[in-house]
């Protein structure tokens, strides 16, 4: 992930051609949320597409804390409860 993420920045999670091929494109920065977890500012929001498994996330990122909320196109979702 970029040091200093800007919308519609996109960028490689994983690159081994034919194997693993994950890219990720900013939505959103600046955000604040709310998780199991507590609240969180500075968060990043992503789509993030894996080709090879024809897989789309939505994640949230958030200082401090990392992945804090991941959505499937399924309806599938998964937030940080604790961390620290």
């Amino acid at each position: 992930m970029p040091a200093a993420p800007k919308v519609g920045q996109t960028f490689e999670q994983e690159r081994a051609p034919g194997v693993a091929e994950d890219r990720s494109t900013v939505l959103a920065v600046g955000i604040r949320m709310r998780t199991p977890a507590g609240r969180f500012s500075g968060c990043i929001k992503t789509r993030d597409a894996a080709p090879l498994d024809r897989a789309v996330e939505t994640k949230y990122y958030c200082l401090r804390v990392g992945l804090a909320r991941q959505l499937d196109r399924r309806g599938g979702r998964v937030e940080v409860a604790r961390f620290g």
